[in-house]
């Protein structure tokens, strides 16, 4: 008989999404674990899947001050998480369940899912798939425009003090954390030794390599780029400048094709103006999730942009699209080189360049520029990319729950 999983989530499906626990759910044994899902609802939006039950909480209504009263509920008082723990406990019978799941982008659902575990004493897996920590003073992810208000710091930092004390308490819990990177899992360790890596990673089912012939060498981009202290092209817009200068290059065989969010684009545009290659940009809007595979087999390279990891800047970044490269076997542009996560796993699957210079970047533009030109498209052998993908991610977390309920 099948054993049934309550999985607490902060967001599921598009266009909210949370690919992680979406194909957790797709490729899970359903002989062996039956999971459904909770999370909250979020106006204009309305889920509808076949891939397992979906609750959805009403919480927030439109208008700017309903969402600030109650986000100042949820600071004060953890309202939402108990608002969510009350909605869970009048729609089923947790009793009936054998593991709780929350996985969370910082900190809400984890409270709920605390108070729900040690109330009715099941186990509980904490899945961080971002921690405040990782940004370093940038606090890149908090978002609110008025980053360089120095009463608005003050604000955000209490507040962030605030939620990383109670994101630690229901770690701390915890029966296992489960986590994105080596270095959230180092860090995470000493909150909680339990502390399991499982990547973020790409669906075999859908990304896959495809020989796409193309009219033009295409270097893509997918994504928000939310700063450009975060996530800079630079190194590439240098070595771009170099290889048009040289006449290696020309805007009607090389394009650097962007699909990002609204806010970017038009700095973006202005810093390609500002280095002269503004001719070789096209820039774009968001994609749907549906088209990305067919949007990064037709790249030429793949791009990410990231920078040093430091003690006051990021760390442990992985972001969703180097997997969804490696699942396409494109060759990787990484620029500027973190030095950290995604250095390490470009270099050990052989998968491309994390770029220290814009040099280093014009000798790898001008490789595969000349592979594409003599097949008109490019390919990169990628070492072991099957440990990277949702299929053995689902593998990863079914061993824990087997692990955490074999008594049961």
């Amino acid at each position: 008989m099948a054993k049934k999983l309550l999985i607490l989530c902060d967001a599921f499906m598009p266009p909210t999404y949370l690919p992680r626990i979406v194909n957790l759910c797709k490729n899970i044994d359903r002989n062996k674990w039956q999971p459904v899902i909770f999370t909250e609802k979020v106006p204009g939006i309305n889920y509808s899947s076949d891939i397992c039950p979906i609750y959805q909480m009403p919480y927030y209504r439109e208008g700017k001050m309903r969402r600030a009263i109650h986000w100042t509920l949820q600071y004060l008082f953890e309202y939402k998480d108990l608002k969510l723990q009350d909605y869970i406990e009048k729609k089923i019978n947790i009793a009936d369940y054998d593991l709780i799941l929350c996985s969370s982008f910082n900190l809400f659902p984890l409270t709920a899912a605390r108070r729900l575990a040690k109330k009715h004493r099941k186990p509980l897996i904490a899945d961080l798939r971002d921690i405040a920590e990782q940004w370093g003073s940038t606090k890149s992810y908090f978002n609110t425009g008025l980053s360089d208000n120095t009463i608005v710091k003050k604000l955000l930092s209490i507040v962030e003090k605030t939620n990383i004390r109670r994101r630690n308490k229901a770690i701390s819990y915890a029966d296992a954390v489960t986590t994105i990177s080596r270095w959230h899992k180092d860090f995470l360790s000493h909150i909680n030794p339990k502390t399991h890596l499982i990547f973020n990673g790409y669906d075999k089912t859908r990304f896959f390599p495809q020989e796409i012939r193309t009219e033009r060498f295409e270097i893509t981009y997918t994504g928000r780029i939310y700063d450009f202290g975060f996530r800079n092209p630079r190194l590439l817009f240098e070595a771009i400048k170099s290889l048009d200068k040289e006449n290696i290059i020309s805007p009607d065989k090389v394009q650097i094709v962007w699909y990002i969010d609204k806010e970017s684009q038009t700095p973006l545009a202005k810093m390609a103006e500002d280095y002269g290659v503004k001719q070789y940009n096209m820039i774009n809007g968001y994609i749907s999730t549906e088209k990305i595979p067919e949007i990064l087999n037709r790249a030429s390279v793949n791009l990410l942009l990231t920078n040093k990891a430091s003690e006051s800047g990021q760390h442990g970044i992985m972001t969703t699209k180097i997997f969804e490269a490696l699942g396409v076997e494109k060759p990787i542009l990484c620029v500027t080189s973190d030095e950290d996560c995604l250095a390490e796993t470009i270099q050990t699957t052989n998968s491309g360049l994390a770029a220290t210079s814009a040099d280093q970047v014009k000798k790898f533009l001008i490789y595969w520029y000349n592979r594409w030109k003599t097949y008109g498209f490019t390919k990169v052998e990628v070492k072991d990319k099957e440990q990277f993908s949702r299929q053995k991610q689902a593998e990863q977390f079914t061993d824990i729950f087997n692990a955490l309920t074999q008594n049961a």
